[in-house]
């Protein structure tokens, strides 16, 4: 079967480099491997390198002290499958075919994998269901590609992080050994709802002398959702997500000791991120993602580790985004993407600090699901996702109502929280970036994907079906 013309393009390539003997070659300082984490659902401003006051993260935090932490990186849409996608692709959903968990990516995209050099070993280890293999198509490129969760009681669609760091680390053993380049994601779920993570991280985070929830499970969950719950129950569910995030923090650091076991460590990128946030307590309908485009949601960590600790410490304020992973990566390895893509690579902005306009447009999307957007007050077309833009101090956000979009406007310097709809104050703003998103939004709708039953109860379990209008 002939190759799709962009992913042909990326075959050819690297196969013609590679047969002159004139692929690209790493700098002296520069990366032969590279690394890249992902951790779901994982909010920037509980972490201790962006200034959280609870530990949760001392793996991270060295991570940062020794590398690149950017400020601002927004996510591209608030599910999981839609934003790796743009990770792996540069490219925004519209463009990579994946707007809805349950998507699949389009023939003829090429993956940040595929373009690779042929002789670089290429694994990846998820634990979400989401990215499962047959139903979002992002396996491309990888010679292993790890999504076998337990499967005993055929309803169980995620797994521990400790377990993905174990597969993931067998596989670098063996890998080590051959000495070829190594490309390693490595995606992580467990800050997802419902927050149940193992002990002595579970409880970790409960005021002084609570050794118990209230609650276990989603018992009384329904509660938050109703507005019946007291601030001290909402308190402790913030306690338990946190403890879910020290978890995953502690397995990260188990992996970043098997490099450094391994002695793949000095000349590897590493790069930590989120698809997206969460929101907790601090609006109504919480404790969950998907449906809501603000900040809680879409502004993600992001960390960048060069080999030798190049540039630690540095702190990047401007503007970046999903789509600019592909590139970063495949610059810092020396390799040119294969096409066109929307992201930018980072790389100039780290080592030369040009100017970076604080303007530069980026975009965020997410699901038309009203009931978790009641401050909205309007019923949402199913077929249309929820779209933002964001410039400088101005966040707007389009809501597909049945009668045309309905536009919230945040001024982000005067109010972060994004508390306070000033859409009706500033119209000539409003008009504008209503214009700007409308000329990116894609006409075409973004219906709920057919899937087949296993695929269906596997995105209902996880919450990513909506099941409430």
């Amino acid at each position: 079967m002939t190759p799709p013309p962009v992913r042909l393009l990326a075959w050819l390539a690297v196969s013609l480099a590679a047969a002159v003997g004139c692929g690209p070659s790493r700098e002296a300082d520069g990366p032969r491997h590279a690394i890249l984490v992902s951790i779901d659902t994982l909010r920037r401003d509980h972490l201790t390198p962006y200034g959280y006051g609870r530990d949760t993260t001392p793996h991270l935090q060295r991570l940062a002290e020794a590398g690149i932490v950017f400020e601002q990186a927004i996510a591209a849409n608030t599910n999981t499958a839609p934003s790796h996608a743009s990770m792996f692709t540069g490219l925004h959903p519209h463009r990579h075919g994946v707007l809805r968990n349950g998507y699949s990516l389009d023939d003829e995209v090429a993956t940040l994998a595929e373009q690779l050099p042929p002789d670089t070993a290429r694994g990846a280890f998820v634990s979400g269901y989401p990215l499962q293999r047959t139903m979002s198509q992002l396996d491309r490129g990888f010679e292993h590609y790890d999504d076998a969760f337990d499967e005993e009681d055929g309803a169980d669609w995620q797994r521990r992080a400790e377990d993905t760091v174990v597969r993931a680390t067998a596989w670098l053993e063996s890998v080590a050994k051959t000495r070829r380049p190594i490309f390693l994601f490595v995606h992580l779920y467990d800050p997802h709802h419902p927050y149940d993570a193992p002990e002595p991280f579970a409880t970790r985070f409960l005021p002084a002398g609570q050794v118990t929830f209230r609650f276990e499970g989603e018992a009384g969950y329904e509660r938050f959702w109703e507005g019946e719950a007291s601030r001290e129950e909402l308190r402790e569910y913030v306690a338990r997500y946190d403890g879910e995030i020290a978890y995953t923090d502690h397995h990260v650091g188990q992996l970043f000791a098997a490099l450094e076991r391994l002695g793949l460590w000095d000349e590897s990128l590493v790069l930590v991120l989120s698809d997206h946030g969460e929101t907790l307590d601090e609006r109504a309908a919480p404790f969950a993602h998907g449906g809501r485009a603000y900040d809680e949601q879409v502004r993600v960590p992001l960390l960048l580790r060069l080999p030798g600790d190049r540039l630690a410490g540095t702190r990047v304020a401007a503007p970046v985004h999903h789509i600019d992973v592909a590139p970063t990566l495949l610059d810092f390895l020396g390799v040119a993407t294969a096409s066109e893509v929307d992201g930018i690579s980072l790389r100039p902005l780290v080592e030369n600090a040009p100017a970076v306009s604080a303007e530069r447009p980026l975009f965020t999307t997410a699901l038309p699901q009203a009931w978790r957007v009641p401050e909205v007050g309007a019923e949402l077309d199913p077929e249309v996702l929820v779209a933002a833009v964001r410039t400088g101090r101005w966040k707007l956000i389009a809501y597909p109502g049945r009668d045309g979009p309905i536009h919230h406007l945040f001024d982000l310097a005067a109010d972060p929280d994004e508390t306070r709809d000033v859409a009706s104050e500033v119209p000539e703003t409003k008009e504008a970036l209503a214009r700007r998103l409308a000329a990116w939004q894609p006409d075409a709708p973004a219906p709920v994907p057919e899937l087949d039953a296993e695929q269906e109860a596997a995105l209902k379990a996880l919450g990513y079906l909506d099941s409430m209008h």
